[in-house]
């Protein structure tokens, strides 16, 4: 049976390089596979060769990144939620980071990656931790669906406020709309050098949870009945999900679906519910899903490139529907 989860995981993982080395080979400028193994392999200067090295290799290498950090987030807000269409996106978590940028840049003047990228973290947190806080009320903690309408409010609420600074301020959507959109093209992999402590720190606390999630995957008083914290593991769980999307949201901004999808495709997968088998798998089915999105947005309007996020949203839509109609399989 391991083996098995084995080879799902090796399979998807010789997908993912291979859409990684085809976002640097494939757009509006073609290089081919000899370009890309004569110039990182042997140093042989290529044509256009900063295209691949300056623009090509860091979108292909966020993408990835942020693919596997909005997949495994997705299996964490979910498992804890016990909410199978939970996502950092449904509950507010995308619309709380974007409302810090606008915010950022409407009443700050602040423009610059580093500084939104860190406004974006912020707004992260805080909706986290109301999040948290909703959860662990002691006189009466919200459940399932109470906790999905709470962040959708949320949710609307920060949009409501976001597009109202918008209005207010024209001039800024200009600044920001890419950003709004969700977007890894055109960004320099500098930032990881601010960004990877977080990413470390959630990965490996997403590890060390899987084997409380599994447990908390039993009923409230079955798990006071084996003495499980239940409270520890809301919380931690919660910290590696403010880590995980909140670094995916700072490196490429709110993108819709992947944290949603990823770990419902990893379940009908593998036919599993160990957190094991589905964090790793839902990680590299991210990435491989925002590499395809990412190649995708290059050829919709070609010459012109459509913000990776809303590719993902049309790609996710009819998944997500899909699933919606398949909701018994989801929670057998």
């Amino acid at each position: 049976m391991k083996n098995k989860y084995i080879w799902w995981f090796l399979g998807f993982t010789i997908l993912f390089i291979i859409l990684f080395i085809s976002s640097m080979m494939l757009g509006y400028k073609h290089f081919s596979f000899m370009d890309i193994w004569n110039h990182y392999v042997y140093g042989e200067t290529i044509k256009d060769q900063r295209v691949l090295t300056q623009l090509r290799l860091p979108r292909a290498i966020l993408g990835g990144v942020v693919g596997v950090l909005m997949g495994i987030s997705g299996v964490m807000i979910q498992t804890i939620t016990r909410n199978p269409f939970a996502s950092p996106g449904i509950m507010g978590v995308n619309s709380g980071a974007s409302l810090m940028v606008v915010i950022a840049t409407v009443g700050f003047g602040i423009n610059g990656a580093f500084q939104l990228a860190f406004m974006a973290f912020i707004g992260t947190i805080i909706i986290a931790t109301l999040i948290i806080l909703v959860t662990t009320l002691p006189f009466k903690p919200f459940n399932a669906m109470e906790l999905t309408l709470f962040g959708a409010s949320i949710s609307a609420f920060c949009m409501a406020i976001t597009q109202g600074l918008l209005i207010y301020n024209e001039s800024a959507i200009e600044q920001i709309i890419y950003w709004l959109n969700g977007s890894v093209s055109d960004k320099s992999t500098n930032i990881l050098v601010y960004i990877w402590p977080f990413i470390l720190g959630g990965l490996i606390l997403a590890i060390y949870m899987a084997k409380p999630l599994n447990l908390y995957m039993l009923s409230d008083d079955a798990l006071k009945g084996l003495g499980a914290k239940i409270l520890s593991i809301k919380v931690f769980t919660m910290i590696a999900v403010v880590l995980l999307s909140g670094s995916a949201v700072a490196l490429a901004g709110p993108i819709a679906f992947i944290g949603l999808i990823t770990p419902h495709v990893a379940k009908l997968i593998c036919k599993s519910h160990n957190h094991y088998v589905i964090i790793p798998l839902s990680g590299i089915l991210g990435g491989c899903l925002l590499l395809l999105s990412d190649i995708l947005s290059r050829y919709l309007l070609m010459p012109r490139e459509l913000p990776v996020g809303i590719t993902t949203a049309l790609i996710g839509t009819p998944i997500f529907i899909y699933l919606i109609l398949k909701r018994k399989e989801l929670t057998e």
